[in-house]
């Protein structure tokens, strides 16, 4: 088995969810919603989701970061990762993807002040405690500034060797500031904890932790935190919240993830196995748009995993159930063996108060995808 096995476990929990309170036994009691009422509630919640994803991108600060000249992230990803329309293994891989840091362009983090408001743009020095600092103009006029500090609070970086032994610069304290015009539009604080090898740090986190905000008028706030603990048994957990609110509309997203297992490292101290025992993902989701009011929380177990000689899940059990509004609406359980079909859950049965189905017919009767191999 092999190291990005461990990397791939989370994203195979978020991608049962498409099946899914856990239990154990022989098996959940039946739903006690009809397959209409869930999928009116479904309905109901994408909506609520995409209403206020919309009125995000409207929002000052992410019409600044959509003129950025620099590559951002738009408040899509929050009705993606609902809705499923794109895959929610790639979504929380991206969140996570830390733990497999991409190699930088050069060794040392990006310093100097570049300013895309002069012609042509122009360097300067950003005023301490400023690391590193863009600014551009929004297509209103208003100035923005995008200012980060890679050692906050005088935590100093790290020079970290990669598994091509490459060195690379990292923070272990740091933060980022947007302002647009002089209101501030958005923060970020991140914290890492990275493996020392010997007396040398590798790009490997063993904690990682991010929390922030932006917008100016309607916000979205993240808390995201990853941790490895190693011992004789080795635990991964990885917890998350996304919140956003719109004048007195809400929504939220979040999870709580853990793994057990073997984990090994190689000679150079990277993870190289990760051998899972069980795994448990809670993941709630809850909406208030227009006084429509909808909560799903989605507890799952998944037990024997077989994964290919790449490390890669071919095969999982799951078992667990959904609650809607507080009320268990639909339980299920069965194998998810054919994940890398383009419409997976043939062999996982949702039972809903008055009739069952596959996951795989679900997902087909929501258009999330069609029949194929």
């Amino acid at each position: 088995m092999r190291g990005p096995r461990l990397y791939s476990l989370l994203g195979l929990l978020i991608l049962a969810l498409g099946a899914c309170n856990s239990q154990t036994g022989t098996g959940p009691s039946t739903g006690n919603w009809t397959s209409t009422q869930f999928n009116q509630a479904w309905s109901q919640q994408t909506q609520n989701f995409s209403s206020i994803s919309q009125n995000l991108q409207q929002d000052p600060a992410f019409q600044a970061l959509s003129s950025a000249p620099i590559t951002t992230t738009t408040p899509s990803i929050l009705t993606s990762a609902f809705v499923a329309r794109v895959s929610l293994a790639a979504v929380l891989q991206g969140l996570i993807k830390p733990v497999a840091v991409r190699a930088l362009a050069t060794n040392s983090l990006p310093r100097g002040g570049f300013d895309f408001t002069t012609t042509p743009p122009s360097t300067y020095s950003p005023s301490t405690p400023i690391d590193l600092e863009y600014k551009w103009a929004t297509q209103g006029g208003q100035t923005t500034l995008l200012s980060v500090d890679w050692d906050k609070g005088g935590t100093p970086t790290v020079n970290a060797t990669d598994p091509q032994n490459n060195v690379q610069e990292l923070p272990q304290s740091a933060s980022a500031v947007l302002t647009v015009g002089t209101t501030q539009g958005a923060s970020a604080d991140l914290s890492a904890s990275w493996y020392t090898c010997g007396s040398t740090p590798i790009t490997e986190p063993t904690a990682l932790s991010t929390t922030g905000s932006i917008g100016v008028n309607d916000t979205l706030s993240w808390n995201l935190s990853y941790q490895v603990q190693e011992g004789a048994t080795d635990v991964l957990t990885s917890n998350f919240t996304l919140t956003t609110t719109s004048g007195s509309d809400s929504a939220s997203v979040g999870w709580d993830a853990r793994l057990e297992g073997t984990l090994t490292r190689g000679l150079d101290c990277f993870i190289k196995d990760f051998t899972p025992q069980n795994a448990t993902l809670k993941f709630t989701s809850s909406s208030n748009v227009g006084g429509n009011q909808e909560s799903f929380v989605f507890d799952i177990t998944i037990t024997n995993m077989v994964f290919d000689a790449a490390g890669n899940p071919t095969s999982i059990d799951v078992i667990g159930s959904i609650k809607v509004n507080g009320q268990t609406a639909v339980t299920f359980q069965g194998t998810l063996d054919d994940m890398s079909s383009t419409c997976p859950g043939a062999h996982v049965t949702l039972t809903f108060s008055n009739t069952t189905m596959t996951l795989q017919q679900w997902l087909q009767s929501q258009s999330y995808c069609t029949a194929g191999p």
